[in-house]
């Protein structure tokens, strides 16, 4: 009852915001204007080091995307709807119906004409994440629906037969070196399971609507469960992924507005999509023009007819900030999209008028519209929708339209929605058919009723342009990199407020730096490995421009094209703790890869940390194993290579023990201590090589897996120990223990020589007859018992076995949430010099099953501290009109600030009592050992005085698509849902 009581409030508050806004009435209100864009990008996928596109997605996404959003709409004339492309997207297609090929491509035609496949080849086909299992029909079935449209899953029994069949594999023969694992693994696949694991893999990612309308493949579709497919069958499949991607540009000119030719207005987004605001903070205004106008000429040829330009467009990831504006309004943009999460940022108050209208800002004499698009309705479309009844989601959308329409008397109110228009729909059953039909149905029958209209943002300007919201110019921050000293706050800062801190300036502008992920350049920049990232290319841009004079035209012209790839959105957003592909190493690779380039074009010898298999912050791409290691416990690793047998590592008090079984006169032990920013690539014993070498892309067989600070290099019968003074320096500091026992050889490194021994990666190899690397084990995480010191402020025990919230919630379904992850023991509080530390005690950490890079997956933690009078009494949220966690706190004791602590960036949050939101400031790792977080927090934000200290502490399931990042509750416990909700709610 209590419940259904506060929402009524919250409805007639709402009600009576609303009914504050200055709009006009008229008797009746008038349609609302609708813009709905589809956005569509892919970042280049061409190795120049191999010359082929070595990831497929360009060519899956064309078989089951590209051509599709179009078509659906060829089937609904009256539904004006906006479709972008960005350059890079465009050039690969135009460059696959050239005859260019990916790595995916070229084996499964191979298969499909007989041809016998290398191991190399095969294992490639066997790897997940990377090969032929890269869908989620394996590993969670098909998303269909049942007769009433609730989404359902149906294995695909053959390709979840070789899906397990490739796991039991290597498992069998994890403790092979790797090219004798190679060998076992593939041999265990009989030629018939390599062609039906090309024909479901491919067929997989073809849409659904084309697959069933098209007999042949409906016919191969009709066998998933039971495979059994020949050659021919791949071939069929083959060929009509390429029809479609070959008729993809085709599909788009027949319904583009701009032609006159139908209902789309077709767009582009600069070409390698890159993130305007940070090019233009650099000084590199000439290089996004490039970008501007290199899209220009490929939608001209491609989409255009040889004479239609663009009007418009999504600026990648909607950056924006004055010069990015400027430029694209000289280039003859009249519009953008943004994001209403800017308008909070910027503090305009929220109103109809504000937030559903667009704003105008002016640049010599040019005006360019920004549109405000509906943060949460957007990402409902992208992220749930998909779990949700079908006819039900279309409902939702269909609601929230009309919740706004009805106060729109005076006509000019439009709602906007943009999104990805390809990423959602494998997500969605049937590949999102269900839902585009329905959705584009009942749309139109709104549109017929007179509820809305449905328009691009072009003819939005022709109708209402005079009454968009007009920008006034206020003081504004921005980054700015224009001097080196200023560059070298990258390598210092730790976060984006920092980085503000170091190399902001303010200045008046229309629009601040901003995106639509959370209102600033976050998910781009602030954190190390973006910041590096930046530093590594500001680097190699300086290289390029100081040796143009020497360099032909046509070296100059390939160099700066791999500049402008290399400054594409794609490989900063994979960076940092904020998101996670499953294969951010990829895009690592393809960074470095064009910086590689760069510098082979311009004459000038490529840094060695462009080798690495490590993320711009010395972080290795994968990890052997994270090991929480106590002191007596050996923990052992077999070898990857024939030349020794394994390695165990072990400590006590005198230090580090690694054991190296085998028969070797030399080796080493390379060390990377985590947070340490600059270190080595090669080992001090390999032969430097001179030129770029795959193992399987993107790993190069000659970097041992880590950035190295410390190398441990045994020889001639002693062990001596290297520190790392830069990227390619080195200086001895000492020697290790050495003892040998038959053909154990034991090093104990004093913790004197490590300068982070509680959590540190090492990796073992030695070198051939040739000085080549030979890897004995890639890198091992190992996390030693974290001592923290300081005086303790908070010692509070909680009681085992609480972990039900009000007493009915039960854990999800799925074995990854072991029982007390949930399960708060105990909690600590410390005061340092500097910093308060934070500790979190569970029953049982549940290790870290899906690698969030904090070291921790399932828990999501909320502090709530009270310190001085006033204070703020609501829980916090990650958006205006999102449940938070769904609690009341104590109102007695309002909060000063609250911080929520999760295993990714977005569980790195610093909330004052007035809303303001600092990101990435705390320091926030796990201790496996203990089944601890500990959290380490800078001073300022805290002041503990004669007022005393009020916490709470909230604890629950951290899920990355749920409502605020809260994992939902069911009446009865699913799979990836808590149960024991109340069934009368």
């Amino acid at each position: 009852m209590s419940r259904k009581l506060s929402l009524l409030l919250v409805f007639l508050i709402f009600g009576s915001m609303l009914g504050a806004n200055n709009i006009v009435k008229a008797e009746e209100p008038k349609p609302l204007n609708v813009i709905i864009v589809w956005h569509q990008h892919q970042p280049y996928y061409y190795d120049p080091v191999q010359g082929i596109y070595t990831r497929p997605w360009v060519r899956l996404h064309a078989a089951n995307n590209y051509w599709k959003m179009a078509h659906y709409l060829t089937e609904f004339p009256d539904i004006h709807v906006t479709i972008d492309l960005s350059g890079s997207l465009i050039a690969q297609l135009a460059d696959y119906m050239n005859g260019a090929k990916d790595i995916y491509q070229i084996i499964s035609e191979k298969i499909a004409n007989g041809e016998p496949l290398t191991y190399d080849e095969k294992w490639f086909m066997l790897q997940a994440p990377g090969g032929f299992f890269d869908h989620t029909i394996p590993w969670n079935g098909e998303p269909v629906t049942d007769e009433n449209g609730n989404p359902i899953r149906d294995f695909w029994d053959r390709y979840t037969e070789l899906k397990d069949k490739m796991l039991a594999a290597k498992q069998k023969y994890a403790n092979l070196p790797l090219e004798e694992q190679k060998v076992a693994v593939t041999n265990e696949f009989t030629e018939q399971d390599y062609i039906d694991l090309a024909v479901l893999f491919n067929l997989a990612w073809i849409d659904y609507n084309y697959i069933i309308s098209t007999p042949e493949l409906k016919a191969l579709y009709d066998k998933v469960d039971e495979g059994g497919y020949t050659r021919e069958d791949l071939k069929t499949v083959l060929y009509h992924q390429m029809w479609l991607l070959n008729n993809t540009f085709k599909e788009h000119e027949k319904i583009n507005l701009l032609l006159g030719n139908g209902n789309v207005e077709v767009t582009v987004v600069p070409y390698a999509h890159p993130i305007g605001p940070i090019l233009n903070d650099f000084g590199w205004s000439e290089d996004f023009d490039a970008h501007v106008k290199k899209a220009h000429e490929l939608y001209k040829k491609y989409l255009g007819g040889g004479v239609a330009t663009p009007r418009g467009g999504w600026a990648a990831e909607s950056a924006l900030n004055d010069k990015t504006l400027e430029i694209l309004a000289e280039n003859g943009w009249q519009w953008v999209m943004t994001d209403q999460m800017v308008l909070e940022r910027m503090g305009i108050p929220y109103s109809i008028e504000n937030y559903y209208r667009p704003w105008v800002a002016e640049f010599n004499g040019k005006k360019i519209y920004l549109f405000p698009r509906n943060h949460d309705l957007s990402d409902r479309v992208g992220f749930r929708y998909s779990g949700m009844n079908q006819y039900e989601a279309v409902e939702d959308f269909i609601n929230e339209l009309l919740k706004i329409q009805k106060y729109n008397y005076d006509g000019s109110l439009v709602y906007v929605i943009t999104l990805d228009g390809e990423n959602p729909w494998e997500h969605y059953p049937y590949d999102g058919k269900l839902f585009l039909e329905t959705l584009y149905k009942r749309l139109s029958e709104l549109q017929e009723a007179g509820l809305i209209r449905t328009l691009t943002p072009t003819e939005y300007i022709q109708l209402y342009g005079d009454k968009a919201n007009k920008l006034t110019p206020q003081m504004m921050e921005r980054l700015d990199f224009t001097t080196e000293e200023r560059v070298e706050a990258l390598k210092v800062a730790n976060s984006l407020g920092e980085l503000y801190d170091l190399a902001g300036v303010t200045e008046e502008m229309q629009w601040p730096e901003s995106s639509w992920i959370d209102g600033t350049l976050s998910t781009w920049i602030g954190e190390p490995q973006e910041n590096y990232a930046w530093y590594w290319l500001y680097l190699a841009r300086r290289t390029l421009m100081e040796n143009k004079d020497k360099m032909d035209s046509a070296s100059w012209e390939k160099a700066y094209e791999y500049l402008l790839r290399a400054e594409a959105s794609d490989w900063f957003w994979w960076y940092g703790n904020d998101q996670d592909s499953g294969q951010d190493y990829s895009f690592d690779r393809y960074f470095k890869t064009y910086l590689y380039e760069i510098y082979k074009l311009a004459g000038v010898e490529p840094p060695s940390y462009l080798y690495g298999n490590y993320f711009p912050d010395g972080a290795p791409y994968t990890v052997r194993a994270l090991e929480g290691l106590k002191e007596g416990d050996v923990k052992e690793y077999s070898s990857l290579s024939p030349v020794a047998e394994g390695v165990k590592v072990f400590f006590d008090s005198q230090g580090l023990h690694f054991i190296i079984k085998g028969s070797l006169d030399k080796f080493e032990i390379s060390i990377y201590e985590k947070d340490k920013r600059i270190g080595n690539t090669f080992t001090l014993l390999q032969k430097k090589p001179d030129k770029i070498r795959y193992d399987v892309f993107p790993f190069v067989r000659d970097s041992v897996g880590l950035m190295i600070t410390k190398h441990i290099v045994y020889k001639d019968g002693k062990a001596e120990i290297y520190n790392a003074t830069d990227y390619e320096g080195y200086e001895k500091i000492g020697e290790a223990q050495v003892s040998v026992n038959g053909d154990e050889i034991e090093v104990i490194v004093p913790f004197e020589y490590l300068e982070t021994p509680e959590d540190f990666y090492f990796a073992v190899s030695t070198v051939d007859e040739l000085g080549m690397l030979e890897v004995i084990t890639t890198p091992v995480n190992l996390k030693l018992p974290v001592q923290v010191k300081g005086v303790v402020l908070v010692d509070i025990a909680d009681p085992e076995g609480d972990d039900h919230g009000p007493g009915t919630y039960t854990y999800p379904t799925d074995k990854v949430f072991v029982e007390g992850a949930f399960d708060l023991l105990r909690f600590r509080m410390l005061e340092q010099t500097d910093a308060y530390v934070m500790e979190f005690y569970f029953k049982e950490l549940g290790g870290n099953p899906w690698n969030g890079p904090n070291g921790f997956s399932l828990q999501i933690i909320e502090v709530y501290l009270d310190f001085k009078e006033g204070g703020n009494t609501s829980a916090i949220k990650m958006f205006p009109d999102g449940p938070g966690a769904n609690v009341q706190l104590d109102p007695e004791h309002p909060w000063d600030v609250a911080f929520r602590i999760a295993g990714w960036d977005y569980g790195n949050l610093i909330v004052l009592a007035n809303g303001t939101v600092y990101q990435g400031e705390m320091q926030i790792s796990a201790d496996p050992t203990k089944n601890a977080v500990i959290v380490k927090l800078p001073k300022k934000y805290l002041s503990i005085g004669d007022y005393g200290l009020y916490a709470a502490v909230l604890v629950g399931s951290q899920d990355g698509y749920g409502p605020d990042k809260w994992r939902p509750v069911a009446v009865e416990a699913e799979q990836w849902k808590l149960g024991g909700a109340d069934r009368r709610l």
